[in-house]
């Protein structure tokens, strides 16, 4: 019986215990999240994206204003695609402007610390990106300066004051639903004849107002039937502008036939001009070679007209250098000669033998990441055997 009642006792003592250990780290566990929640939320409070958070250091009251970028956020990888695109377009711009190129707002970049991390991130993604695509990253371009058949040349006020004019008519045009503006060939570029056209019933008014003025404007500058045998009355013009916000360009070539000028021709074979004049503060694009190899892509501000002879081969688009939404509207002048007369809807892709593409020894600038190889696994096979993958 003793032993019974022994072993009973035993038995219930065993449980109460068990019971106090399970009390107590159920407790423990407690106390342990609940201060794992205040050093968490301490660490927070210090922490530079934290957003409006006060933090106290040695009686100073320090706010911090912005939440920093993830290190992986999509925009830092925009960013160094903008940046390096700069570079080599000659065009370059600050990592920072490059973080507002891609989205970012000026908060979101921050003060000290908080903006030299982002701004060292973007650095950063650029060395990735050129060392995953080393071929396609190319640098040492060759600088265009004004030569004797690249010229700029500043307009004067009352040019500027027609230009604006010309833009709201043709913002008011391009609205329309049956818009008079024709692409241009795998290009998102369109265009309408201005003046020099018998077939161009738009903006009638303003070719009588401004044809004599231009004329009048290349004369005064040198670029007349004196000096340079062009034929004033002969110009013609166009309007250009980038129907919408993708990075497209034309192919390389030229906008008269190459010619071979012999010496019995002598001064009488002049060779035409062509000039581009943007048409707002935007002002547009356009990629220009000094001869073969790499491009030079230049931004044309408004009241600046870019001059170049019937030889020198570019190409009409914007650079991926920048996101504004502008359709950069531009006229597009033929200043022809007796020997060059301006054609009229077609350019010239080949060099002086006849069978050489342009397009072989003018090469773009641009940085383009190369095509994944999980990319090009997708591909179909018919296709495939066209494409060249990275």
């Amino acid at each position: 019986m003793h032993v019974l009642i022994l072993s009973s006792l035993r038995k219930h003592h065993i449980q109460y215990i068990y019971a106090d250990i399970r009390d107590a780290t159920i407790l423990l566990v407690r106390l342990f999240r609940f201060l794992n929640f205040v050093v968490y939320q301490k660490y927070i409070a210090q922490c530079s994206f934290a957003t409006m958070t006060k933090v106290k250091k040695k009686g100073k009251v320090a706010t911090t204003s912005a939440v920093e970028l993830a290190w992986n956020d999509p925009r830092i990888y925009r960013a160094a695609k903008f940046a390096l695109n700069s570079e080599a377009t000659n065009n370059k711009i600050s990592s920072e402007k490059a973080l507002i190129n891609a989205g970012v707002k000026k908060e979101e970049i921050g003060k000290g610390k908080q903006r030299k991390r982002l701004l060292s991130r973007v650095t950063s993604q650029k060395h990735l990106l050129k060392k995953k695509s080393p071929v396609q990253f190319v640098t040492n371009v060759s600088v265009v300066t004004t030569t004797k058949n690249i010229q700029i040349i500043e307009c004067p006020d009352h040019i500027r004051v027609g230009l604006t004019k010309i833009a709201a008519s043709v913002k008011t045009l391009i609205r329309k639903a049956n818009s008079p503006f024709e692409p241009i060939n795998n290009t998102n570029l369109k265009q309408i004849l201005f003046f020099g056209y018998d077939d161009e019933p738009h903006l009638r008014s303003l070719r009588i107002d401004y044809a004599k003025q231009f004329q009048t404007f290349f004369d005064n500058r040198g670029f007349n039937n004196t000096t340079k045998g062009i034929d004033l009355p002969s110009i013609k013009a166009s309007i250009i502008y980038t129907a919408t916000d993708d990075y497209s360009k034309q192919v390389p070539h030229t906008d008269y036939p190459l010619t071979a000028i012999t010496e019995t021709q002598n001064r009488n074979g002049w060779i035409g001009w062509t000039a581009h004049m943007p048409l707002t503060t935007d002002g547009s694009w356009l990629h220009v070679w000094s001869g073969p190899g790499l491009s030079t892509a230049m931004k044309m501000e408004f009241g600046q007209c870019l001059l170049l002879r019937g030889d020198v081969v570019h190409a009409g688009g914007r650079p991926m250098v920048d996101r504004i939404s502008s359709f950069y509207p531009r006229l597009h002048f033929f200043l022809p000669t007796a020997l060059q007369v301006a054609p009229k809807n077609k350019i010239f892709l080949v060099e002086l033998d006849g069978r050489t593409k342009l397009e072989e020894t003018y090469k773009f600038s641009e940085w383009k990441p190369a095509r994944s190889h999980a990319e090009c696994s997708v591909v179909t096979r018919s296709r495939a055997r066209e494409m060249r993958c990275g």
